[in-house]
């Protein structure tokens, strides 16, 4: 009820008029009408909108390819480990693949391994990941859950799609749970006949149960993922589950540490590029309590890399 009370002592600041014409009651039940009425509107755009604020500014299907820098720092109960690695697309028009590539910079001993993956984006929706570094003769074909750094997949390093159309939301409703970082806030229009005024109030949070879509089953990472994000559109956290309902893995966001990434040399759509992305995503084990993996994005660029980097049979030649 908190956010009722701020909603209600916002309308002692609201003209006398104003009050006279409509009543606490009725504010606070129109407010709660448009909130249902966005919790359930929320779709596949939404799903698409969640990607493009955490990865829009490097994972873009409308840019010819990106590279940025990843640090990746690993907390364990016998030591913390601090990785760097270089991560780099190249996205083609003419073509459904989307090639990514990992390259580990630090520390020494893991310099010089490299994580080719390859996605396609037709029906199939297939990925498959590639692994080399000096010691192998060629790129060996391994597992897609495959931990590069830490408690972090390889596809949660390159950005963990969940609006790529693997998923659609199967359940929806309003979350139970008390966030550790402010709700952002949110503007609401109250009316009674020809009169009309706003309300600020904190956004409330919301939770979206997703599953693969059935062509999807199979090949999908993950056979259930819940969301959390409120109403506003601001992420919170994502839960990844195994078959059997039980929680692998939480990534966590805080929204006001998303940025904006602005390329004046770089036209997209007509327009000069700008991108948002999460500068920051916290992984937490739940299969080892305790572990937690932080990735931080930096010096990101807008490039038209060689293709003949993302070929696994051109590993080391």
């Amino acid at each position: 009820m908190r956010k009722w009370f701020l909603a209600l002592a916002m309308l002692l600041l609201l003209p006398v008029g104003l009050l006279g014409q409509v009543s606490d009651g009725a504010l606070e039940a129109e407010v709660s009408r448009q909130e249902l009425l966005a919790l359930n509107s929320t779709g596949f755009f939404d799903l698409r909108g969640w990607d493009s604020d955490r990865f829009g500014a490097y994972l873009n299907y409308d840019l010819p390819g990106s590279t940025y820098i990843s640090e990746i720092s690993a907390i364990r109960s016998t030591a913390d480990l601090e990785a760097t690695v270089r991560v780099s697309y190249k996205f083609s028009k003419d073509s459904a693949t989307r090639l990514t590539r990992v390259d580990f910079l630090e520390p020494e001993e893991l310099a010089g391994d490299v994580y080719l993956i390859r996605t396609n984006e037709d029906n199939r929706r297939l990925s498959e990941v590639f692994f080399w570094n000096p010691d192998l003769v060629s790129a060996i074909k391994i597992d897609n859950r495959f931990e590069v750094f830490g408690d972090a997949n390889v596809f949660e390093v390159i950005g963990l799609k969940v609006g790529d159309g693997n998923y659609r939301i199967d359940e929806r409703r309003f979350s139970d749970i008390t966030p550790d970082i402010p709700a952002p806030s949110q503007t609401f229009s109250s009316s009674q006949e020809s009169d009309s005024e706003s309300v600020t109030i904190e956004s409330r949070l919301a939770e979206y149960t997703l599953v693969p879509i059935e062509a999807r089953r199979e090949t999908s990472l993950f056979p259930k993922i819940r969301v959390f994000a409120f109403l506003n559109g601001s992420l919170y956290k994502i839960e990844l589950l195994d078959e059997s309902g039980d929680l692998l893995q939480t990534l966590k966001y805080d929204y006001r540490n998303f940025q904006i990434f602005r390329d004046d040399d770089v036209v997209a759509n007509g327009f000069r590029f700008s991108g948002s992305y999460a500068q920051e995503q916290v992984i937490e084990s739940h299969i080892i309590p305790g572990n937690v993996t932080t990735l931080t994005v930096r010096d990101i660029e807008i490039a038209n890399l060689p293709g003949a980097m993302f070929e696994p049979g051109l590993l080391g030649r």
